[in-house]
Formats: structure tokens, sequence, C-alpha cells
């Protein structure tokens, strides 16, 4: 649940920077290709954790009972 709300939350705030920077006058176009693709890497790093930190408390609730 707390992955999925966070997809949708970090998804929407990358497209609205996204579409910040493509319609800003004073970046440059690929700015915002360079941004999308350094949000990629950003997410996956985060999405891992996630990952980690949801399978060790899995983990650890195994052990106490």
């Amino acid at each position: 649940m707390i992955y999925s709300a966070f997809r949708a939350v970090y998804g929407a705030l990358i497209l609205l920077i996204t579409l910040l920077l493509a319609t800003s006058d004073d970046a440059p176009w690929w700015t915002s290709i360079i941004f999308l693709l350094i949000s990629m890497v950003v997410s996956r790093i985060i999405f891992k954790r996630i990952n980690l930190w949801f399978q060790d408390r899995s983990k650890n609730k195994g052990d106490v009972d």
C-alpha cells in the first residue's frame, strides 16, 4: 500500500517538474530529458530500498511469532 502511494505521488511530482522545465523559457529543451533520466535512476534506488525495508519488516514479524 505504501509502495503504491509512493509511486503515485513520486510520479505526479516528476511529471509536474518535467512540465515546468519543458515550458520554461530559461531552461534548454534537453534539461527535461536529463531530469527524466536522473529521476528514473533515483526512483529505482528508492523503490529498491522500500522493497528491502518491507522484506526486513516481514522477516522480523516472522521471528516474533
